[in-house]
């Protein structure tokens, strides 16, 4: 059985259930202790919710992951937990996630949108340093599909404007750059761990810091004001969470069943890396071969990749026709391929105008992005045709089948 046979099972399959998976599950079943907020037992004096924050912090090589319930929530938490004002500016890039930008609203901050680069589809120094306002007080730098925003860059600029940075990783499990973790470089990062994710338990994230200091204040932001008792104190039969109380914190606590199948999706994820990583790579490679098609190729700073979702260009494609492009590769691979999705301002799903507790904040970014252009994420969007990380866990036979599909319609557009 080669490394291959474990990491994945057809092509195109997502998610992968891990070896131990079913192992540690159900030990977590039978504990009795599906929750943060569960009495310590004598057969279960720790949670895998513990286990995994103490695995993923020396994954990422950071002191402080505290785990919690959806991605969205941590971007939520680490926003709350930077203590910004009421209405704060927090700039944050045209392409990614709907969430990047609610959770800014659901702190209580409007997000200013900027664009991105044209290459690689993150956001660069020259956008944030445009789109900072006399009210700009933070900074979500989204790592995205399968690249790495510049942080040398972008660090630059928000040191030099004194803004906290929140790097949105959701994408970027195990991306290193200059052999640092995405997540680990800025004040705080966010993960998450959603069905299609390359580290996934259906519904669950985290937030990461690389200062130990913020531990307290995060735990108690998921867990209703309440942080974990030192070990030393905890006794059976007692919450091992004690009222802190030193922020109103809400219950964004992952289940202990999630947390088991996460540190069982951990054990797997360098392997699935490695061989993701040189398939894509050498799609880099043959796509220079193929004319009017390419791929983000990842920045020199970039020393591992991680991929989410790979977003294939097609040079000057026409209104429409990355719709029927994807339509022909799905045909001629059998994998799914997809649209990116719309840059988030004229987003449908960007919908702040339907929550009337934040009526002035919609308003206001309403007014802020009246006259702004997306030339960068909107020409990326229009050309893309996107595959899944799961199309990238390939033999090489696979793979040939890829090259030969994009090579084909490169033709049929040249017709």
């Amino acid at each position: 059985m080669n490394d291959l046979d474990t990491v994945r099972e057809a092509w195109g399959a997502w998610p992968i259930v891990p070896p131990n998976a079913d192992r540690y599950v159900i030990q977590a079943l039978h504990s009795r202790r599906w929750a943060i907020s569960s009495i310590v037992t004598q057969d279960a004096p720790e949670l895998f919710e513990q286990r995994f924050a103490r695995e993923f912090a020396a994954y990422l090589e950071v002191p402080t992951v505290v785990p919690t319930d959806h991605g969205s929530s941590a971007l939520v938490m680490a926003l709350t937990a930077l203590g910004l004002p009421s209405g704060s500016h927090v700039v944050v890039p045209a392409l990614t996630w709907v969430a990047t930008a609610t959770a800014v609203f659901r702190a209580g901050y409007v997000p200013v949108v900027c664009d991105v680069d044209s290459r690689t589809g993150t956001m660069t120094a020259e956008a944030l340093r445009a789109a900072l306002t006399p009210r700009t007080r933070a900074v979500i730098v989204v790592h995205w599909a399968c690249t790495m925003a510049d942080m040398d860059a972008l660090l630059a600029v928000a040191a030099e404007a004194g803004l906290p940075v929140v790097e949105d990783a959701a994408q970027a499990h195990g991306a290193l750059w200059r052999d640092r973790a995405a997540g680990a470089l800025g004040d705080l990062g966010c993960f998450s761990l959603q069905q299609a994710k390359v580290l996934s338990v259906g519904e669950g994230g985290a937030v990461v810091s690389r200062h130990a200091s913020w531990r307290t204040r995060l735990e108690e932001l998921r867990a209703d004001s309440r942080s974990w008792r030192p070990a030393g104190e905890v006794r059976v039969g007692d919450m091992a969470l004690a009222e802190t109380a030193g922020i109103m914190g809400s219950n964004f606590g992952m289940n202990d069943l999630a947390a088991a199948l996460a540190c069982a999706q951990l054990e797997l994820l360098d392997a699935q890396h490695d061989i993701r990583n040189g398939n894509y790579l050498r799609l880099v490679e043959e796509c220079e071969r193929i004319p009017g098609v390419s791929v983000p190729v990842p920045p020199e700073q970039q020393t591992r990749l991680s991929l989410y979702e790979i977003p294939i260009r097609f040079a000057d494609a026409a209104p429409g026709e990355a719709a029927r492009l994807a339509g022909r590769l799905r045909e001629t691979t059998g994998l799914r391929s997809y649209l990116p999705r719309h840059p988030l301002v004229g987003s449908s799903l960007l919908n702040v105008g339907s929550v009337p507790a934040i009526a002035d904040k919609a308003a206001e970014f309403d007014e802020l992005h009246r006259d702004r252009n997306y030339p960068a994420a909107e020409a990326i969007a229009a050309s893309s045709v996107v595959l899944h990380h799961s199309a990238f866990l390939a033999t090489d036979e696979e793979m040939d089948t890829l090259v030969s599909a994009l090579a084909a319609l490169a033709g049929e557009r040249r017709r």
